[in-house]
């Protein structure tokens, strides 16, 4: 079974499908870390990028990780500078192609809760079932400027508001696998929702 969540930055869809992954036992697919790492080798490192070195493992004990060339970079892709750059390597026509092919082999044969901006709408058109979390921009920015903080790193909620909306708009007008809504998906609403509850509603609709 395919089960993708798709939303924008800090809406809680990466918590939400972790954790209804570790429910269901099933694999737990984090594809905008993927695209951070790239971001990360290409922008940061500045390596001759060899995308078949890319490694995407998940566990209960260590989450999602990204190993490259037998290197740990997980600790290094969650910044803010990483939410820009990656936004840019999505539009890469030839970096999705890779990635896709990628994401897609894991969920041939693997129970998969898939999460990112276009898990349902590209990666797994035909999904099983399909949600779009989301909050309003007000909220995500308390979060974001919230995980920043606990990261060291420290914004105004005004400066964080800001960043949502740059984000939101990049992502939502950019020409490949723009961010929108999937056919057929159901949206939760998390601004006056706990994860807990967003968890429950998802699974709700899953047995139902």
């Amino acid at each position: 079974m395919i089960i993708t969540l798709d939303g924008p930055v800090a809406s809680g869809k990466s918590t939400v499908a972790r954790l209804l992954a570790e429910q269901l036992e099933y694999q737990y697919l984090n594809t905008g870390l993927m695209f951070r790492a790239v971001a990360y080798l290409l922008y940061i490192k500045s390596n001759s990028l060899n995308l078949t070195d890319l490694i995407y493992t998940y566990s209960k004990k260590n989450g999602a990780q990204i190993l490259y060339k037998d290197s740990n970079i997980t600790h290094l892709l969650k910044t803010p500078e990483m939410d820009q750059l990656s936004s840019q390597v999505a539009t890469q026509p030839e970096v999705r192609a890779v990635l896709l092919s990628y994401q897609q082999q894991l969920g041939l044969n693997n129970n998969v809760v898939a999460e990112g901006r276009d898990t349902g709408t590209v990666v797994f058109p035909n999904a099983d079932h399909k949600f779009f979390i989301t909050a309003n921009p007000e909220i995500r920015a308390e979060r974001w400027k919230h995980f920043q903080e606990q990261q060291g790193k420290v914004y105004s909620l005004e400066e964080s508001l800001e960043i949502i909306k740059e984000r939101d708009l990049r992502d939502s007008e950019r020409e490949i696998a723009p961010l929108v809504i999937p056919q057929e998906a159901h949206t939760i609403d998390t601004t006056t929702m706990s994860i807990e509850q967003a968890v429950a509603r998802c699974s709700a609709i899953i047995k139902a």
